[in-house]
């Protein structure tokens, strides 16, 4: 966005449409993961994360015992890392489930 641009949604010039913005109050949904270089393989791979932070705390615990960090850009928060393929538990407030837990489908 320009400078010019703010401006005029500031002053009520000009009205973002639905499709150019989103409230950061809008619930983020589920949530996201994927994989770069996707498919069995015995390397390192780049794998990402990202979910709602307004849940509550997050926490992400890789199988090896790694915490990779975890990034708010509130209302979401993003964790990446590189490694072999492993599961990684994910807690988000009081809710926990597994990430990329079934090495089949990554």
């Amino acid at each position: 966005m320009t400078a010019s641009q703010h401006d005029a949604e500031e002053s009520g010039d000009h009205v973002p449409g639905l499709d150019e913005w989103t409230p950061a109050e809008a619930p983020v949904g589920t949530g996201g993961r994927a994989q770069w270089a996707p498919g069995r393989g015995t390397g390192p791979s780049w794998w990402v994360i990202y979910g709602d932070a307004r849940h509550g705390p997050v926490t992400v615990t890789l199988d090896d015992g790694q915490t990779p960090p975890i990034v708010f850009f509130e209302p979401l928060w993003i964790c990446e890392w590189i490694s072999p393929w492993q599961p990684a538990q994910v807690t988000v407030g009081e809710q926990s489930f597994r990430a990329f837990a079934n090495p089949v489908h990554y």
